[in-house]
């Protein structure tokens, strides 16, 4: 395929429009053919063939690029574009620098106002916060459009007492729905977390539900341990004590099986009748009187 243009002709005064003389028919041929790739399947038999059709585009693609590059150029050399461009970026550079060094000293100055706008702020802030000295967050209440010169001192300093005047009517609010001090706290100390979110309250007192709900799972867990646990005591002290009944039976047995009776008279001083009592009972001797019959 092969790309022509029409010789130009320079008039002075008047600048003709560059074209293709065969452009319909070229457009005609490139349709069908991207047609025909665009309908191909690449298969691993076709994988080679399509490369080289891959190749070939991306080739004519690259012709036409450099022609209309070379043509565009052909026609700012010929009605002096080229230099016109530059003198219009130079001129643009001398303005540029100009703004430049105006913009800086204006920025320079507006910061100053600025930092003094905010110091008042934090100033004002410090100077009102009561109760929750150390307890809200300014950077989590502070709105950066307070520095804009059309949002007055007035309507800040309003916004900033309208924070604490909602955070201590919440604050009440959560104490009325939390009669535990603990999950007060934690509430509380969530709710000033979330002060800068519309719905802080709302999720506050969700927070506390969920605290609630997990203090009830956690001692029903706990008292379940404690439960196994006790039965697990239990269980081994009912073992122990059946074992030791079996060996105190088992002991009983034993001794019944190897004990024999003798019946007999001794006649003793008292002194020797002490001694035998001591000899019977330091070497475990069951002993009783004689029966009668």
């Amino acid at each position: 395929m092969e790309l022509l243009t029409s010789d130009i002709e320079i008039k002075e005064g008047q600048i003709l429009p560059m074209k293709l003389t065969n452009f319909e028919d070229l457009k005609k041929q490139i349709i069908e053919k991207m047609t025909e790739y665009k309908g191909m399947a690449v298969t691993d038999e076709k994988l080679k063939e399509a490369k080289t059709y891959r190749a070939n585009l991306n080739n004519f693609k690259k012709a036409i690029s450099a022609q209309r590059i070379s043509k565009t150029k052909e026609v700012e050399e010929q009605l002096g574009l080229s230099k016109y461009i530059n003198d219009c970026k130079e001129l643009e550079q001398y303005v540029d620098d100009a703004s430049s060094f105006l913009d800086k000293q204006i920025k320079e100055l507006e910061k100053i106002e600025d930092d003094k706008k905010l110091k008042e702020i934090t100033d004002f802030f410090v100077q009102n916060t009561g109760e929750f000295e150390g307890l809200i967050d300014f950077d989590k209440i502070y709105n950066p459009k307070w520095l804009n010169k059309t949002y007055k001192m007035d309507d800040i300093q309003a916004e900033i007492r309208h924070v604490f005047t909602k955070t201590k009517t919440d604050f009440d609010v959560i104490k009325t729905q939390f009669n535990d001090e603990n999950i007060q706290k934690q509430v509380q100390q969530y709710y000033l977390n979330k002060i800068d979110d519309s719905n802080v309250l709302t999720l506050s007192i969700l927070e506390g539900n969920k605290i609630i709900d997990q203090n009830k799972k956690l001692e029903e867990l706990k008292q379940k341990e404690t439960e196994n646990k006790q039965n697990v005591t239990n269980s081994t002290q009912n073992v122990e004590n059946e074992t030791q009944k079996i060996t105190d039976s088992t002991q009983n047995e034993t001794q019944n099986e190897n004990l024999k009776q003798l019946d007999f008279r001794v006649f003793v001083t008292q002194e020797q009748m002490q001694k035998l009592k001591e000899f019977l009972i330091t070497n475990n001797i069951k002993y009783g009187p004689v029966p009668k019959n």
